[in-house]
């Protein structure tokens, strides 16, 4: 008679591996940014709070992304530093060239930020709790960068999607969190050939992050 497999216990997070999580800060910082933006509006007050929550989210991606002593972190803080200064010129004299510039800086960064995650993340040979905040970071992190990049497609070409009561971070933020998880409301329509090539490419993208990293990481959980 084959002996029933025992059940695998569950060991919570302790403070220490709290403290230690290289990720858990980028993930609360991605998530501050989200659930704020609903109440950003085009004020000079609310845009200045939204580059401060983006700065937070570069600072944390700094700390996420790259090693202690490496040159890599100071390339990323000089970066960070090029970002805040063109947002503040943006802010003070609002301006297409300075935004289309700290949003391009911003792509690059997230870009390299989500790669360095997905590194650790895919290769990692067991699951603890900075690899889960890690995998919601880079996903939440892929959601940010896409609504980025759709407000950069509208402001080159003005009228790109159809439906949006406004075109701002928040409502692109919002069609792409719509988009990344194949909700597909339809209430936003993408018009332009090259957004429609974008929400095709980040739908295909967030149902591959489900399929390969959520798979990745059960199986370092089994073993």
């Amino acid at each position: 008679m084959i002996a029933p497999r025992r059940a695998r216990r569950i060991r919570l997070p302790r403070f220490a591996d709290v403290r230690r999580s290289r990720y858990l800060t980028l993930l609360l910082a991605i998530a501050a940014l989200l659930l704020l933006s609903p109440f950003l509006e085009a004020s000079r007050r609310d845009r200045i709070l939204y580059g401060v929550l983006t700065l937070v989210v570069l600072i944390a991606a700094v700390r996420a992304s790259t090693q202690a002593g490496h040159r890599l972190r100071f390339i990323a803080l000089g970066v960070g530093l090029i970002w805040a200064l063109l947002t503040v010129i943006d802010v003070v004299r609002p301006g297409d060239a300075q935004r289309l510039a700290a949003d391009g800086l911003f792509l690059a960064f997230s870009a390299y930020t989500m790669s360095a995650v997905l590194g650790r993340v895919l290769t990692a040979k067991r699951v603890d709790f900075d690899i889960l905040c890690g995998t919601a970071a880079a996903y939440l992190l892929l959601t940010v960068t896409w609504a980025i990049l759709y407000g950069i497609i509208e402001t080159l070409s003005p009228g790109s999607f159809a439906g949006m009561t406004r075109t701002d971070f928040p409502e692109f933020l919002y069609f792409s969190l719509t988009t990344v998880t194949s909700l597909g409301f339809g209430d936003i329509t993408p018009i332009n050939p090259f957004a429609r090539v974008w929400v095709g490419l980040q739908a295909v993208v967030g149902i591959f992050y489900m399929a390969a990293v959520v798979a990745r990481l059960v199986s370092a959980y089994e073993r």
